[in-house]
């Protein structure tokens, strides 16, 4: 292709895009790239074939600036049908062929399956973790019956020692006259009282079995208000749950019988039909409670800590009672601390010159918001041990020392 020839063939190609007036003033105007640097040619651009390696038009021509023009039209046109119908005919091809289907095999190490380590976080369910914790705990739950008359009141209870020692809530057995328990394995036994603790309404009975499974203590001290919790019992060796959240710690409240209980854990569930006395338990199957039979509908429960009911336990089994310390106040929350209305003759209290009206602040530097949390840190205590109480008396701050006694 000669260069005369070239140049008729811009010159025409600047003719019919010379009609779009729309672009006529348009400063952006360039050379245009030579032919063999751009993706098509003009027809008139193909009378002959260039040798490999060999450029069809010398570098040197002179383009004259040709104006922009949109994609829609001229050359530009044919250009895209013809990339369309090519690159349609190729796929075509390939799914004919099945090319999309082949594998290139390379020399690469198998890979181990086993090896493999997932970077995409995995998410653990609620219900899956729930009810491995509900089969973690269950072995170490019993159902406890009750005889009392013609009444047969159905409760839990929570294995403790694997030699047949089982804890419970002791208002289950008020006057009972014969007890039954039946273990998880479904097996029914004849049980013995063996004591009954007043201050925390807890109490041990005893089974003749040696293979027990003890249940697995969590720490009370851990948790926190909101945490979800399940109230468990056993009800012929089937499981009976509900489940909530914890709403308080070191929360009082009164027995039917019109006994108060202190440093109770309270939460948001009902519960279950024969669960009073059996675990209240974490989403790992830790158990971090004794739950209490409520008061008639009562909008929530209580369950005393663990920690603290198996050591009135151990202390049941050894000696038959519970050890409390005692300091011989009664009172109510207020705005400063723990609010003094009883003081109980001959008490430690008395004794260290506490007074009716006097607010209690802290003991051992411990705060003190209300009664509650006065009982609650006086059980981490002996009889016997010494403590120093900071209180309010008449707007002004005092202390004292007093000496613990023994409860009951």
């Amino acid at each position: 292709m000669g260069a005369a020839t070239s140049r008729d063939c811009v010159s025409s190609l600047r003719a019919v895009q010379d009609g779009d007036d729309e672009f006529d003033d348009d400063a952006s105007y360039r050379d245009p790239l030579h032919p063999d640097d751009r993706l098509w040619r003009h027809p008139s651009e193909m009378a002959s074939v260039p040798a490999p390696g060999s450029r069809s038009i010398p570098d040197t021509v002179d383009f004259a600036p040709v104006a922009p023009h949109r994609r829609g039209r001229g050359g530009w046109t044919i250009a895209v049908a013809s990339g369309i119908v090519g690159a349609s005919a190729v796929l075509l091809v390939v799914l004919a062929t099945g090319m999309t289907d082949r594998v290139v095999e390379r020399d690469e190490p198998a890979i181990d399956d086993a090896s493999v380590t997932s970077t995409v976080p995995v998410s653990t369910s609620t219900i899956n973790g729930t009810s491995d914790a509900i089969n973690a705990v269950m072995p170490s739950v019993a159902q406890i019956a009750a005889t009392t008359g013609d009444e047969i009141v159905d409760g839990s209870a929570i294995v403790v020692r694997a030699d047949g020692y089982l804890l419970t809530d002791a208002h289950l057995l008020d006057g009972a006259s014969s007890l039954q328990v039946t273990l998880s394995d479904g097996t029914t036994l004849p049980a013995e009282l063996v004591a009954i603790d007043a201050v925390t309404a807890l109490a041990v009975v005893h089974v003749e079995r040696t293979d027990l499974i003890p249940a697995q203590v969590g720490d009370p001290a851990s948790l926190e208000v909101g945490q979800l919790t399940m109230a468990l019992g056993s009800q012929g060796g089937a499981p009976s749950i509900s489940s909530g959240v914890i709403s308080a710690f070191e929360e009082r409240s009164i027995t039917a019988s019109g006994t108060y209980l202190y440093g109770l854990i309270r939460f948001d569930a009902p519960l279950p039909d024969g669960a009073a006395g059996g675990p209240l338990i974490t989403e790992t199957g830790e158990v971090i409670g004794v739950t209490i039979k409520p008061e008639p509908g009562a909008a929530f429960s209580w369950a005393t800590p663990i920690d603290d009911a198996t050591d009135v336990a151990a202390e049941l089994i050894a000696d038959g009672r519970a050890k409390h310390p005692w300091l011989g106040v009664q009172g109510r929350r207020t705005a400063e601390g723990a609010g003094v209305e009883v003081v109980m003759a001959n008490s430690p209290a008395e004794a260290a010159g506490i007074e009716v009206d006097d607010v209690l602040l802290s003991i051992d530097g411990k705060p003190l918001p209300s009664m509650a949390a006065l009982v609650a840190i006086i059980r981490e205590y002996d009889p016997g041990d010494v403590i120093t109480i900071t209180y309010l008396r008449n707007g002004i701050e005092w202390t004292c020392i007093a000496t613990l006694g023994l409860s009951g």
